[in-house]
C-alpha cells in the first residue's frame, strides 16, 4: 500500500523549490524611469505638507464664516446699520474694533 501523506509532502516540497528568477516584463525599466523622474523633479515639498495645510484650510474658512456671521449678528442686535467699506484695511479695523469692544 502507497503513502498517501508521503507522496503529497514531497509533491509540496517539490512545488515550493520552483523559483521565478526573472522579473515581469517591463519591470525593471519602469522602476528605472521612476527613479529618473524622482531625481529630476527633486522633492515636492506641497504633497509632503498636504495631509497638514487641507484640514488647516478647511478650520481657517470656517473660522472666518463664523466671525462674518456674527459681525453680522451682532450689527442686527445692537441695530447699526452696516456700512461696508470697499477696502480690506477698513473693514479688518472694523472686526478688531468688534471683537474688542465685546470682550
Amino acid at each position: 500500500m502507497k503513502d498517501l501523506w508521503n507522496d503529497l509532502a514531497r509533491r509540496v516540497r517539490e512545488a515550493n523549490r520552483v523559483e521565478q528568477t526573472d522579473v515581469p516584463f517591463g519591470f525593471t525599466e519602469a522602476v528605472m524611469r521612476k527613479l529618473q523622474t524622482a531625481r529630476r523633479e527633486g522633492p515636492n515639498v506641497l504633497e509632503e505638507w498636504v495631509a497638514v495645510l487641507r484640514p488647516a484650510l478647511g478650520l481657517a474658512f470656517g473660522t472666518a464664516l463664523v466671525c462674518i456671521l456674527l459681525q453680522y449678528r451682532v450689527a442686527q442686535e445692537s441695530g447699526v446699520t452696516t456700512t461696508t467699506a470697499n477696502d480690506a484695511v477698513t473693514q479688518t479695523e472694523q472686526l478688531i474694533q468688534l471683537a474688542l469692544a465685546n470682550d
